[in-house]
């Protein structure tokens, strides 16, 4: 059920002024087209995994909290961008093969390691994309549903990161974006709303789009492992590797194997 304001609370989430608000979404609705796409084709559905249980789910999550600038502000700023960085039909222009164009600087369990500081514009972008959904994840949790309506305060830096998407703050030293590329040839249709703890330091939130998994770590105490590994720090890294060598895809399908088939999902041939 999607919540529309009255008349009385029209006001944007982002710039803060009054005004006709649009019909936003959590992750951007063409990512939802790409997760349905399956060598080629185009499924009717998605599956997911929420309390234990797996079911059919054509659910997009949205509700009206920017106004139409603002919503502009973000489509140009991350999604369309990001969205044609994920198309994987356009050969040379999708997010692999520019990864793969890049210095390689590691190999570690698995999981390749580029020197990101020539990747272009679209870094910027994958960063301000990332930033905008966990932030918009945090300040409109009460339209989202069922799991994504949990509070995720994220206090001081709800102001910070909100100035950062208007352009008026550098991104704050303490807020960190990591960037893993998923190859082509393992890539699942995964989508995932943003996921995280609410205490600790640093915390970090985590979701999926058809071929990346972004992670935003938020707070000054940040291993150097992985601030060694950002794509938003001064030597900026991004990551590049099969689905089966991700530790956060890891724990996504262990919940999926052990989730219980209900409803359709339960009859089809995938269950």
């Amino acid at each position: 059920m999607i919540h529309k304001p009255s008349q009385s609370d029209r006001r944007c989430a982002l710039c803060q002024s009054p005004a006709p608000l649009q019909l936003s979404h959590l992750i951007a609705r063409g990512f939802y087209k790409y997760a349905r796409t399956y060598e080629g084709e185009e499924c009717e559905t998605l599956v997911s995994v929420h309390g234990g249980m797996a079911q059919f789910d054509s659910r997009q999550i949205s509700g009206y909290l920017l106004c139409r600038q603002c919503e502009g502000l973000f489509n140009d700023g991350g999604e369309k961008p990001v969205l044609k960085a994920c198309d994987r039909s356009n050969p040379l222009k999708s997010i692999e093969d520019r990864v793969l164009a890049l210095p390689r600087l590691d190999v570690l369990n698995g999981i390749e390691f580029y020197d990101a500081s020539r990747l272009g514009p679209i870094r910027g972008q994958l960063v301000y994309f990332a930033v905008s959904v966990v932030w918009r994840w945090s300040v409109g949790y009460e339209l989202w549903p069922d799991h994504s309506s949990v509070r995720h305060p994220l206090g001081p830096y709800e102001g910070h990161l909100r100035r950062f998407l208007m352009g008026e703050e550098p991104l704050p030293s303490s807020v960190h974006v990591d960037v893993q590329v998923i190859h082509t040839y393992s890539n699942a249709g995964m989508l995932g709303t943003p996921f995280g703890q609410t205490k600790g330091s640093p915390r970090a939130y985590t979701f999926w789009v058809p071929g990346i998994r972004f992670t935003v770590y938020i707070g000054k105490v940040l291993p150097p492992v992985i601030r060694e590994h950002v794509l938003s720090g001064s030597r900026p890294v991004v990551e590049l590797c099969a689905l089966e060598y991700s530790r956060h895809f890891s724990k996504l399908k262990k919940s999926f194997d052990e989730a219980r088939p209900v409803g359709k999902f339960a009859q089809s041939d995938l269950a």
